[in-house]
């Protein structure tokens, strides 16, 4: 039987260096005259002057700018034009449909469907005390939440929804990740929607008070990606993104390193409020 091929086994556009805004050479306008038409004393600085002060501003609002960034800690945004590539994929665009944004008061970050009706899974640490949840799916329709049921213990939650014909995803619960499998998440980083990633698995990590490992998977993860859906080569969920290590604890300061709930034990869960 042939192999099917990976979802996201696409080439990818290679990254291109950021031009500058302007050519410095400019015009004669821009820089003063060379003609010697301007009287002694007038004031007028020699065009290279003028051309040297214009430069020293540059490189004085570069360095003002990239100290800027870093003290906010603002991450690269590469990630998304990963995503665009990723995303011109049918079958992914497929799985973006089911991917939700879970809002509550304050609180914003990423939910899955797996039921027709509306059946909404994402992280208790997302809605919470929350009194009031809303549920939005890429096409812009809008959903409360009518039930929902909170498992702390493993920071997961699943909420209903009374919707029909919803797209969805599909859970697979027999995977068993090895370090260097490469996998897929879908979310709402940074304010972003439907963001898509390809993340590797690094292995596996016990938490205090945790019966089941998690995974540690090493990609683009940033703040909205709780609840994000895991997704195998075959576009099914495999586990449920959570949280994230610390930078300290990280040992790479380009990408972070994710942790995420296998889908064995969501699957637990499902079957306990069945």
């Amino acid at each position: 039987m042939d192999k099917k091929p990976d979802l996201w086994d696409i080439p990818l556009m290679p990254k291109k260096r950021s031009l500058p805004d302007e050519d410095l050479e400019g015009s004669d306008d821009n820089f003063g005259s060379e003609r010697g038409d301007n009287p002694p004393g007038s004031g007028q600085r020699p065009p290279v002057l003028k051309l040297i002060s214009l430069i020293t501003a540059v490189v004085f609002t570069a360095l003002v700018l990239g100290n800027w960034l870093q003290l906010f800690d603002i991450p690269s945004l590469d990630f998304l034009s990963e995503s665009t590539e990723l995303a011109h994929n049918q079958k992914i665009k497929k799985l973006q449909e089911a991917v939700v944004t879970v809002k509550t008061p304050g609180q914003k970050g990423t939910g899955f469907n797996i039921d027709p009706q509306g059946l909404i899974i994402t992280n208790n640490h997302v809605i919470q005390e929350a009194r009031v949840i809303n549920v939005q799916f890429p096409d812009g329709a809008g959903f409360p939440g009518k039930e929902r049921v909170g498992f702390p213990e493993l920071d997961l939650a699943i909420i209903k929804i009374a919707g029909k014909d919803l797209p969805v995803v599909k859970l697979e619960s027999e995977f068993t990740p090895k370090a260097g499998d490469e996998l897929l998440i879908i979310g709402n980083p940074l304010g972003f929607s439907g963001v898509v990633n390809k993340v590797k698995v690094t292995g596996k990590a016990r938490l205090k008070n945790w019966e089941e490992p998690v995974i540690m998977i090493r990609g683009p993860i940033h703040k909205g990606n709780s609840g994000s859906p895991v997704f195998n080569s075959e576009g099914n969920v495999v586990a449920v993104v959570f949280a994230a290590l610390p930078p300290e604890e990280n040992g790479n300061q380009e990408e972070t390193t994710g942790l995420a709930v296998p889908v064995s034990q969501l699957m637990k869960l499902l079957n306990q409020t069945n």
